[in-house]
């Protein structure tokens, strides 16, 4: 189902036979802070196989702008494929800020890469992105903004300074000082997005036992963000020295696991209580 395991790219001029179905429509961003005096001064694009980020619209690109790409499913029946949209520089779609997680669903199920749909993406003047998808067979789709833990990425204070993510550095540090993020506290970021209005209670846990708590105000409108903190006495005991893998030039793992508990406040109906979790997992590697 997830768009990671299977993107084909197809350029607008290469249009899909009309449909007589009206394509779906999803507004992902307005007034995006990506336009500025007319053009877009970050790229818009796909987090794709590996984590990696692959721009679809390019800064200093015009706006309005937009551009076609079809996707399929990766596998065989499945009824709806993920497409996660980040705004940003970095090579690396964490690194960069989530547009929007939605799903093209409702697509008849089939062998796989049998359904394709064309999904554009639009920028407009003022800076609102939207999306619209056609299947290529003129049935109807649906598209829906995902819900849960959208992300789960944490970097050390000391890391901070540099703009980089744990999940994404390969080194002990600059120059090859060898693990100069020691005594720093670990930042972790999460994104959440509720299906209604209501709370979450996150808990960030190492070997079963919490180490950071908050509570977030949960929203179906639009994401929200939270920081969680662990002491560096807290994480560093949580590094898992793997004799097994210094031959690869891993000396440490990090592994923490992420709970959320979310409840409806409000609801017309009654709605029952969601647990979402996620797991972050660094492989680090340095010198002396």
């Amino acid at each position: 189902m997830h768009l990671l395991a299977c993107f084909a790219v197809l350029f607008a001029a290469d249009a899909l036979p009309a449909a007589p179905a009206d394509p779906a429509l999803l507004e992902l961003e307005r007034h995006s802070p990506a336009v500025r005096g007319g053009r877009l001064v970050e790229d818009v694009g796909l987090e794709t196989l590996g984590g990696v980020f692959t721009p679809l619209l390019l800064r200093n690109q015009a706006v309005p702008v937009e551009k076609t790409e079809t996707f399929s499913t990766a596998a065989d029946n499945y009824d709806e494929i993920e497409i996660r949209l980040f705004r940003g520089v970095e090579a690396i779609a964490r690194k960069n800020t989530l547009v929007g997680r939605f799903a093209v669903s409702g697509l008849p199920r089939a062998p796989r890469g049998a359904v394709k749909v064309a999904v554009t993406f639009s920028i407009k003047a003022d800076g609102t992105i939207t999306v619209t998808a056609r299947e290529s067979a003129g049935r109807r789709v649906a598209l829906r903004l995902q819900h849960g833990i959208l992300s789960f990425d944490c970097t050390s204070t000391d890391e901070m300074k540099r703009g980089e993510s744990l999940r994404a550095r390969r080194s002990g540090g600059p120059e090859g000082a060898a693990w100069n993020w020691y005594g720093s506290d670990l930042l972790c970021t999460i994104v959440l997005r509720g299906t209604c209005d209501g709370t979450a209670k996150a808990v960030l846990m190492f070997r079963r036992e919490p180490v950071a708590r908050a509570t977030v105000a949960l929203s179906r409108q639009a994401t929200v963000s939270r920081e969680l903190r662990v002491p560096a006495k807290v994480w560093e005991r949580a590094l898992t020295h793997r004799k097994d893998l210094a031959r690869l030039g891993v000396y440490d793992i990090l592994s923490l696991d992420l709970n959320v508990d979310s409840t409806c406040t409000g609801a017309a109906r009654t709605t029952p209580p969601e647990t979402w979790s996620d797991s972050f997992y660094g492989v680090f590697s340095g010198g002396e």
